[in-house]
C-alpha cells in the first residue's frame, strides 16, 4: 500500500473538484458531481486513474462497511462534499482514523463535512462562506489560487492550488497546509462583489491533524 503514515491524521479542504490520489475513494456514481466514475469537469475520475497510474490500490466505497475491509495503516480515505449527514454511521470512519489511517474531507457550503469531522474528533470546520479572489485566481474569481505553506509531507511537490467555488476553513488546532491569497475575501452576502464588511486576507483552506 502507498504512503505509512505515522500516525492518524486528518486532511481537510475546502474546495471541489479534483483533490489528491486516493487509496479509498468515497464518492457518487458516474453521473453524480465528484463522482468517482464521473468523466466530465466535475467528476474525479482522473482521481482514479492517477492512482492506478502509481500502481496504488483503490476502493470506491459506496457503504461504510467498506473500512472494515481494508487496513486503516497507510490507507487515505477520502470524503468529497457528502450530501448526507453520516449519524451512526460515523463510528467506521472514527475507527478508521483511529486505527492509523488518514481521512481526507473536500468540503465546499454542505454542514456534512463538519458533521463528520466532530465525529471523528478533529477540531477543523468549515466556513462555508465563498472564498473569492479578484486578483489571484484561474478562470475567474470563484476559482480563487493557495499557496502551499513551507514543507509537509502531504504536499509534497506542490505549490499553488486552485479552488473551484470554494470556501476556507477554521483551523482550531490544526496545522495549515495552504492559504488562499492576500486578495482573497469571503462573499457573506453572495453578491459576487467585495462589499464594505468584507474583508481582504489569506485564510487556511487546507489543515492536517
Amino acid at each position: 500500500m502507498g504512503g505509512d503514515w505515522a500516525l492518524p491524521r486528518v486532511v481537510l479542504g475546502a474546495l471541489v473538484g479534483a483533490v489528491l490520489v486516493t487509496l479509498v475513494v468515497a464518492a457518487g456514481t458516474s453521473s453524480a458531481s465528484l463522482g468517482a466514475y464521473n468523466t466530465n469537469w466535475d467528476g474525479t475520475s482522473q482521481v482514479r486513474a492517477a492512482a492506478d497510474s502509481a500502481d496504488t490500490p483503490t476502493t470506491v466505497a459506496r457503504n461504510v462497511s467498506t473500512y472494515s475491509t481494508v487496513p486503516a495503516n497507510g490507507t487515505l480515505a477520502v470524503v468529497l462534499s457528502p450530501e448526507e449527514r453520516y449519524g451512526a454511521d460515523a463510528s467506521a470512519v472514527r475507527e478508521h482514523v483511529r486505527s492509523g489511517g488518514t481521512l481526507l474531507v473536500a468540503e465546499d457550503y454542505g454542514d456534512g463535512g463538519n458533521e463528520l469531522l466532530e465525529a471523528v474528533g478533529a477540531t477543523a470546520r468549515v466556513d462555508g462562506r465563498p472564498l473569492r479572489d479578484e486578483r489571484r485566481a484561474g478562470p475567474g474569481p470563484a476559482f480563487p489560487k493557495a499557496s502551499v505553506n513551507g514543507s509537509h509531507p502531504t504536499t509534497d511537490g506542490v505549490d499553488t492550488l486552485v479552488l473551484n467555488h470554494g470556501t476556507v476553513v477554521d483551523p482550531g488546532s490544526a496545522t495549515t497546509l495552504a492559504n488562499s491569497s492576500p486578495y482573497s475575501y469571503l462573499d457573506g452576502n453572495r453578491n459576487a462583489a467585495l462589499d464594505d464588511d468584507e474583508t481582504l486576507a489569506a485564510r487556511p483552506v487546507v489543515t492536517t491533524e
